[in-house]
């Protein structure tokens, strides 16, 4: 396999700005940590938070003092390269700052919910629900991830929605208003609960939070308060999950509670929350703090059910995809197959997969196809392209063109299926074969009704099902 991608995260946190963008960035590189050199770039963070880059991301760079006007051509003159993808997370990489590290050629991912200047980066993912990408100005290269789809959460809290408990059996009540909370919110959220006597109050708190000394004496003066700081993820699922009922911030951790599943109440204590908690109260997902605890218990049962319909656990596949696809981007190529692909190109043909979605399922000698391998690249009448990632050949992709229609065919190396890869191939293989034949013709593919990916791909590449011939009664014909 081929030397992985560098992977940049710039996000900051502290006791003033909260931590949201320190835990989103982090849930973010823990999808994707396997599959790329995860580097996190902040500045002076606490020891907490060291330690909790250093579990995820292969290295941490401290800017320090560096001065905040310097720091964008810091960073893109000694840090970054072309080749490698850089996350900005916080309000501050405006323009200017983009503009900066552009100037690189590297690939820009923004995550942005305030949508306040326009955007030079190459996606931008926000995971708000009722989001629309006309609220933002951008690029025309740039694409959108947005919705509850994209949920920046870490794996303890993506297995939690895949693996619903059932409701607890206590009357438990979670608190949580972030890890910050410079407002204390979290005391004025507790002092208006305590008179609906729930069983036990769960309080969790931040490594930012300043207040822990005047919220420990509170809580000692009541046996029903546990206080709980600096949790780890699967602690985090595990106080939640028994938790019937929850308060918590229109965030990340209400998000993260909507995973476990319960009667959620937000109580907003920043403006960037604004446009989830809109979504949140409108979707029907959660209710405000102001109804704390009234709402009937058949409108609770609805809300959890659709929980489950939107958190759905698997946000971390879509996220893997978007950040494999601007790595192909960077890094993958097309170029004529010649005589030297004889060999690999049988390998792929004759590889079990390939052979199973074929029409023609028996193995192919290697003289059959290599005879018809020399016909296929000799002929004005096939345009047959190999795929190269960072050197190495992983797909195929043909088009042969008959009676004015081009027909397509590709295949992808068994190393790199399941990674985004055919969707890319499908999308760069037609531009580059508009590109390289003159006359504009109409594409058709046929695929096995068998072969779910490859059907899935077509029709979310905008091709059209149209009646299939009899000979073919076994597969979906598509045209574009």
């Amino acid at each position: 396999m081929s030397q992985q991608t560098h992977l940049y995260f710039r996000a900051d946190g502290s006791s003033h700005m909260g931590l949201g963008h320190i835990h989103r960035s982090l849930a973010l590189a823990s999808m994707v940590a396997d599959a790329f050199v995860c580097t996190f770039v902040t500045r002076n963070p606490l020891p907490a938070l060291k330690t909790m880059i250093a579990d995820v991301c292969q290295d941490c760079i401290d800017l320090g003092n560096i001065e905040p006007a310097q720091e964008a051509v810091h960073f893109a003159g000694n840090i970054l390269t072309a080749q490698d993808i850089v996350v900005l997370d916080g309000y501050h990489f405006d323009l200017s700052y983009q503009q900066a590290i552009a100037r690189t050629g590297c690939k820009i991912v923004c995550l942005d919910d305030i949508h306040r200047y326009h955007f030079l980066a190459h996606a931008i993912i926000n995971h708000a629900g009722g989001v629309d990408s006309s609220l933002y100005s951008a690029e025309p290269y740039t694409r959108f991830y947005l919705g509850p789809r994209y949920t920046l959460l870490k794996k303890p809290f993506l297995e939690a929605a895949r693996h619903r408990h059932e409701t607890p059996a206590g009357n438990a009540l979670f608190i949580c208003l972030g890890g910050a909370d410079p407002g204390n919110q979290t005391r004025f959220v507790l002092e208006k609960c305590l008179p609906h006597n729930f069983d036990e109050y769960i309080v969790v708190v931040g490594a930012a939070y300043q207040h822990s000394a005047s919220l420990q004496a509170f809580a000692a003066q009541h046996g029903d308060i546990r206080i709980l700081s600096n949790l780890g993820a699967e602690e985090m699922v595990t106080s939640m999950q028994r938790c019937r009922t929850a308060v918590c911030s229109p965030s990340g951790v209400a998000y993260e509670y909507l995973c476990t599943g319960g009667a959620l109440y937000v109580h907003q204590t920043a403006d960037n929350q604004e446009d989830l908690c809109n979504y949140l109260l409108r979707a029907s997902l959660a209710f405000t703090f102001a109804d704390f605890p009234t709402v009937p218990a058949t409108i609770v049962a609805h809300a959890v059910a659709e929980q489950a319909k939107i958190f759905d656990g698997r946000s971390n596949q879509r996220l893997r995809k978007i950040f494999l696809t601007l790595d192909y981007d960077l890094h993958a190529t097309f170029r004529r197959a010649t005589e030297a692909d004889v060999d690999v190109t049988y390998a792929w043909a004759n590889d079990p997969e390939t052979r199973s979605q074929s029409f023609q399922s028996d193995a192919i000698p290697y003289g059959n196809h290599e005879n018809w391998f020399r016909k296929k690249i000799a002929t004005d009448a096939t345009y047959y392209y190999i795929v190269v990632y960072k050197q190495q050949p992983v797909a195929q992709i043909r088009f042969d063109l008959m009676e004015g229609e081009a027909l397509i065919s590709y295949g992808i190396d068994a190393a790199y299926r399941s990674k985004g890869l055919g969707t890319w191939v499908l999308q760069h293989g037609i531009e580059q074969f508009r590109k390289d034949h003159a006359q504009p013709v109409g594409i058709i593919g046929y695929v096995k009704a068998s072969n779910e990916k490859s059907n899935t791909i077509f029709r979310n590449m905008g091709f059209t099902q149209v009646p299939v011939e009899e000979k073919y009664k076994d597969a979906f014909k598509y045209k574009l």
